[in-house]
């Protein structure tokens, strides 16, 4: 650590750097760095002049830096001892003051019509592209011709307010004079925010900058006009170059000489942009959550939600979490209806290639990076940044409405839209990329109704329906017994029915359970119908005094209704076919958004090796399946197995973890297998046998411990309950 600090203060010449931690009073300078122990303030301990030390003092006191008018920069140490003159007093360097010039000096500064002929970056060379992918290596390191951006004249000109940025990028919030704020996002990624700090500065974290080259460095700009084609909204991004500007004031030095996208932020009012459907309101994706759990009258267009999903996956943009969201929303009745605008499309073509990151694509690993191809192989893996986002806005549609919106991308993205968009690119770039890109894209579209429908199976196999913090009314009707119809209304002191707000007929054959939370407000819920089969239904009734009812009947020991609330106050009429899970604990009743876990089912390689056999060699699977409330999963397996290759001894294991079986006692089995082959050391019974050393001579063996051998068969299974 110190060394890296080193490294970074040698950059900076005079720089000074004050600790406090150390009781004590120093000065000490190394090349060109100032270092200033004040640590003294209320006590002290023993320090003396070592190398570099220019001064060193046991005592109470202070260091004071004095900055004069002409440059000179002076340390002084002060005691109490001696309360007129400091202890010890040396100007450390000199370094007159240079004033910046005035800022209409800067505003006479013209880049309009200026381009540069300039590359993305020249970090992304590798010597081992069929271990690491060759990626768009090529496109990140060919100049094209890039407008030079003026931000003095630039909509009249724009001020810096603020700097932002995720994980991989870094950003500049701008506003014009009209209050219309804009962004520039750095073209070029950096991935240290993205490693742990265990990690920075190591092998691992220049692994993570080089698959930086995986992500096209101009995908963002060619993606307007498909989307307008889809009727998706969108964002204008446009290519410049950011010029060593001093306008840029304190952000100069990290954005000066790159290239940058710059559009307009989609935030506030924004009624004369109709790729932000003329909104006069857009918010964040928190914002809509806090309105819809606020009031039922708000509402979230789910429709408009689906196609921009599918979009999504057309262009294989994996990262779309929350925030990579704004909703334009629109008055609708006493509530808004809001609608998504997604944002940040710079993971839009990622591909995965070489050795390394076909690996880490797996299944079992981090399926997200499947990569541009010309087909998924796991949809539900690529869109795992979404997951949580697509269980809360994407809970109504019907498996018909997913085809049905998949078809209508089809029509819409048509080749000659797609061919046009990718041909924006420079042609030095479309020559490197564009074929193989737009044959991707015209391949990802036949494959949408697929995508649709392997998406929309997996997201349907657990539903929460979700209330809000007014009063809803909920209706579970079991039809028959393959569909299930869930309707929510509003509810008012008047009418348990006032207005339908959510209504989907489930199917037994898509879905395993359907979760209604009720949150706050004074709900209703009512289950009825008779079937032989049907679909678990879980009722969390929220804070508010709700009133539950199941006259449901489905044929079976099995419950298929689980009520979730707290003991007093609320009202509860249950059937046979309900399971009263009420609880005094004051979590009974929580919604929790973001609960979904993938089940994973992961290989094992496993190996060893005994003097006795030889080499083992085997493999295995630990397999995860996640339930409500099930933490940190419902149950675990870990199957493994290995065989001995020359005595032919093999070993089977079985270890399993059910968590709460019994309340909040957690089951585990462990079974083990060894045969016909296994070994031990058996030297006899008690506690005083002893080892003969000459028992090879004695008994014939080849070594002494041969003799205390035993082969044998194992059977061993046990289980136990244990509190979580």
């Amino acid at each position: 650590m110190r060394n890296i600090f080193d490294e970074v203060f040698n950059q900076h010449p005079n720089l000074i750097y004050v600790a406090g931690h150390e009781h004590s009073l120093q000065y000490i300078k190394k090349d060109s760095v100032h270092y200033v122990v004040s640590g003294a303030g209320s006590k002290s301990t023993f320090v003396k002049q070592k190398e570099y030390s220019r001064f060193a003092h046991e005592g109470i006191g202070f260091a004071k830096i004095r900055f004069d008018p002409g440059g000179e920069v002076t340390l002084e140490f002060w005691s109490p001892k001696s309360p007129y003159d400091p202890i010890y007093q040396q100007q450390i360097f000199v370094n007159p003051y240079k004033p910046l010039p005035d800022i209409d000096s800067f505003n006479q500064l013209d880049f309009t019509d200026s381009t540069v002929y300039v590359n993305a970056s020249d970090q992304y060379e590798t010597e081992n592209p069929k271990m690491l992918g060759n990626n768009y290596r090529e496109a990140w390191k060919t100049k094209i011709e890039v407008p030079v951006f003026d931000i003095g004249r630039e909509k009249g000109g724009l001020e810096i307010l603020k700097r932002g940025g995720g994980q991989q990028t870094r950003s500049l919030r701008l506003e014009a004079k009209n209050g219309h704020q804009y962004v520039l996002r750095s073209v070029e990624k950096y991935a240290e925010k993205a490693i742990p700090d265990a990690l920075r500065s190591t092998v691992g974290a220049d692994l993570v900058q080089d698959q930086i080259s995986a992500s096209h460095p101009y995908a963002a700009y060619v993606i307007p006009p498909l989307a307008e084609a889809a009727e998706i909204y969108h964002t204008n991004p446009k290519l410049v170059y950011l010029p060593e500007d001093p306008r840029f004031g304190e952000h100069r030095v990290d954005f000066a000489n790159s290239l940058a996208l710059y559009e307009e932020r989609p935030a506030g009012n924004r009624k004369t942009m109709p790729h932000f459907g003329n909104s006069k309101k857009i918010v964040s994706t928190p914002d809509v959550l806090e309105s819809l759990y606020d009031d039922n009258d708000n509402r979230i267009d789910q429709r408009w939600v689906l196609k921009s999903r599918l979009f999504d996956m057309f262009i294989a943009d994996w990262d779309r979490h929350d925030d990579q969201w704004r909703w334009a929303s629109f008055k609708q009745g006493g509530g808004r209806l809001y609608r998504p605008i997604p944002r940040d499309r710079d993971q839009a073509f990622f591909v995965n290639e070489g050795i390394l990151m076909n690996k880490v694509k797996r299944k079992w690993a981090m399926p997200k990076f499947q990569g541009f191809d010309y087909k998924f192989s796991y949809v539900p893996g690529f869109n795992f940044n979404a997951r949580y986002f697509d269980r809360d806005f994407l809970n109504e549609p019907s498996l018909e409405d997913w085809i049905n919106t998949a078809d209508s991308l089809q029509n819409r993205l048509t080749d000659e839209v797609i061919e046009n968009a990718i041909r924006l690119w420079p042609e030095p770039i479309f020559e490197l990329d564009g074929e193989e890109v737009i044959a991707k894209l015209k391949s990802q579209r036949a494959h949408l109704k697929e995508y649709a429908i392997e998406q929309y199976k997996f997201l349907a196999k657990t539903v929460s329906v979700r209330g809000s913090n007014k009063k809803e009314t909920f209706l579970v009707e079991r039809l028959d017994d393959t569909n299930t119809r869930v309707r929510m209304y509003k509810r008012t002191n008047k009418d348990d029915q006032d207005e339908l707000i959510y209504d989907r007929t489930f199917h037994i054959d898509e879905t395993n359970e359907v979760r209604l939370y009720g949150l706050d407000g004074d709900d209703l819920f009512e289950v009825s119908g008779n079937a032989d089969k049907g679909i678990l239904v879980r009722i969390i009734g929220g804070e508010g005094e709700d009133i539950i009812k199941d006259q449901s009947k489905v044929r079976g020991a099995k419950k298929h209704t689980r009520v979730y609330d707290t003991k007093q106050g609320n009202t509860l009429e249950l059937g046979k076919e309900a399971r009263n899970m009420t609880s005094d604990r004051v979590n009974v009743n929580r919604y929790e958004r973001n609960d979904f876990v993938y089940d994973r089912l992961i290989p094992l390689v496993i190996g060893s090796i005994n003097r006795d056999d030889g080499i083992f060699i085997g493999g295995g699977v630990i397999y995860e399946n996640h339930g409500f409330r099930k933490v940190p999963f419902r149950s675990k397996h870990m199957f493994t197995a290995q065989g001995a290759l020359a005595t032919g001894a093999f070993q089977i294991k079985h270890n399993a973890t059910f968590t709460d079986v019994f309340g909040l006692w957690d089951v585990k089995l462990d079974t083990e297998i060894s045969a016909p082959n296994s070994v031990t050391n058996f030297f006899g019974f008690g506690n005083e046998t002893t080892f003969n050393k000459r028992a090879d001579e004695d008994f014939e063996v080849s070594k002494a411990i041969d003799y205390y051998r035993v082969r044998f068969k194992y059977f061993n299974h046990q289980g136990m309950v244990v509190q979580n």
